[in-house]
Formats: structure tokens, C-alpha cells, sequence
């Protein structure tokens, strides 16, 4: 007489988190573009030291504070132990500004799936970055894009009109920054001139 017990522990679930920066611009200024991330099953191939690039999961866009996810889809749901792995990389815009350079970073996330004290699923994640010298561990996914824009001259002149002659030095002007107050519509000068 044989005996077999089997246990199935509920799944688990997690997210993976980024964060999309652009120096040289804020992000959630008026104006920014909303970016594209995917998601793509991986493998390491070990005798050759290599990550290979599987299909795509799917893809996932920041908000205006530039936070992305991958959340609430199969491919990061596990109901059994093991190690999943996965690729996230930016898609550079078809329509992009000719001003904005792209992060070409790529992303390894090592997903280890294993049981607790409790016999739950647990997982526990691990981020790399893909660099020409191989992988680099990261705390964080985060792609950062740079907005180059060139610095612009501006000269600004005037017309001093008097009811007497004028000569040079007799009136002398002051720059300022301004500032507008958005409720009241009143500008201030900011700071020494």
C-alpha cells in the first residue's frame, strides 16, 4: 500500500516596479510624453554566461510622475517554486522628439519563487542591469532619457522717452525675474537684479 499526499499552495502574485526621469525637462511638465516599457521572457544561458531575450509578455506606460508596473498579469503569477526570469527595456517613440535621446538600458529581474515556514509561496526579486561589461546589480528600474535642449540668446531693448534731452548714463535699468501669482494674476520681481 502506497500512500501519496499532495500539497498546491495558493499562487502568488507580484509587481514589477520602474521609474521613467528625462534630464532636462520634469517629468509631468505640460507637454511630457507618456513612454512605453516591455516586458519579455528571459533565460540564462550559463555555460555560455549569456541572457537570451524570449517573447514578449506585454507592455506597460508611466504616469505623469513617471512610475510604471507590471502588474495583475498571468506571466507573474507562480503557483509552483522555482526561478523566473524576465527582460524590461524602454521602446524608443516611432513619433519621438528629435530633442529627446532614449535610455537604451536593458533590465534582468530574477523572480525566486519558494515555499515560507507556513508552506505559502514567497517571492523574492533581484534587479541587474544589462552594461557592456556585463550585469550590474541595481536597486532599481530606471530608465532616464535626456532632453537636449540648446541655451537661447535673448537681447532685450527699449525706448526711454523724456521731454528733455537725454544724454548717456542719465537712466540706467534693472533685469528681474518674475514671478506670477496664478490666483491673483499679479507679477513680482524675484531676486537682485
Amino acid at each position: 500500500i502506497a500512500f501519496r499526499n499532495e500539497y498546491h499552495a495558493e499562487p502568488v502574485s507580484t509587481t514589477i516596479y520602474g521609474n521613467k526621469k528625462i534630464d532636462g525637462r520634469e517629468m509631468g511638465a505640460e507637454g511630457n510624453p507618456t513612454f512605453t516599457f516591455e516586458l519579455y521572457e528571459a533565460e540564462f544561458i550559463f555555460d555560455e554566461n549569456r541572457i537570451e531575450q524570449g517573447a514578449r509578455i506585454t507592455t506597460t506606460t508611466n504616469d505623469s510622475l513617471g512610475n510604471f508596473e507590471f502588474a495583475n498579469i498571468p506571466a507573474l503569477s507562480f503557483d509552483k517554486i522555482g526561478g523566473y526570469r524576465f527582460i524590461i527595456k524602454e521602446v524608443k517613440d516611432a513619433n519621438a522628439d528629435e530633442l529627446m535621446d532614449y535610455d537604451t538600458a536593458t533590465y534582468y529581474v530574477e523572480i525566486d519563487v519558494t515555499y515560507n515556514l507556513l508552506g505559502s509561496l514567497v517571492t523574492s526579486t533581484k534587479i541587474t542591469k544589462l552594461t557592456d561589461e556585463g550585469l550590474v546589480d541595481a536597486t532599481a528600474i530606471e530608465f532616464t532619457n535626456t532632453f537636449n535642449v540648446e541655451p537661447i540668446k535673448v537681447d532685450l531693448g527699449g525706448i526711454k522717452n523724456f521731454n528733455k534731452t537725454l544724454t548717456d548714463g542719465m537712466f540706467s535699468f534693472d533685469l528681474y525675474q518674475a514671478l506670477k501669482d496664478t490666483e491673483s494674476g499679479v507679477i513680482s520681481a524675484v531676486g537682485e537684479p
